[in-house]
């Protein structure tokens, strides 16, 4: 956060954050993450999510405007047998703020992306992100459904 924190009250930062700061950076905005796992069937907790990104299988991003976190997404690389893929694993933002930083954080995803050597970028989520999904260029979305065991 070292260089958002020069920045003025109305610029907003985007970019990869400090490993060093993962667990302040995802407790700012701790209800949208909370919120996110569990719609995510609960398949990891807060700190799942924290030591996956200290251990790099997981990598934080996040948006700053004014010195405070407005949004943060989580990806993953997952290497499967004939691709690899950059996958949004989580995004939370403060209000309806993901239009403001969700371009130029994608652009720069993507970047990380090409160059680990990633075939696509893909995410899930509820189905009322289907629309903003498609106004980023992801097609073909589908709904991933689960049942408990």
């Amino acid at each position: 956060m070292a260089a958002a924190e020069k920045l003025s009250s109305d610029e907003l930062f985007v970019g990869p954050a400090p490993i060093e700061l993962a667990e302040r950076i995802i407790l700012s905005l701790e209800a949208q993450v909370q919120k996110a796992l569990h719609l995510g069937f609960d398949t990891h907790t807060l700190s799942d999510v924290v030591a996956a990104i200290h251990s790099r299988d997981m990598q934080l991003w996040n948006a700053i405007r004014g010195g405070k976190v407005i949004g943060i997404e989580i990806t993953e690389i997952l290497k499967f047998p004939r691709k690899t893929v950059c996958n949004l694993f989580l995004t939370a933002a403060s209000g309806h703020t993901l239009r403001q930083w969700g371009p130029a954080l994608l652009e720069q995803i993507e970047g990380f992306a090409r160059a680990q050597g990633c075939d696509m970028v893909t995410g899930r989520g509820r189905i009322g992100w289907k629309k903003l999904a498609e106004g980023y260029g992801f097609n073909k979305p589908f709904i991933l459904s689960a049942k408990r065991l």
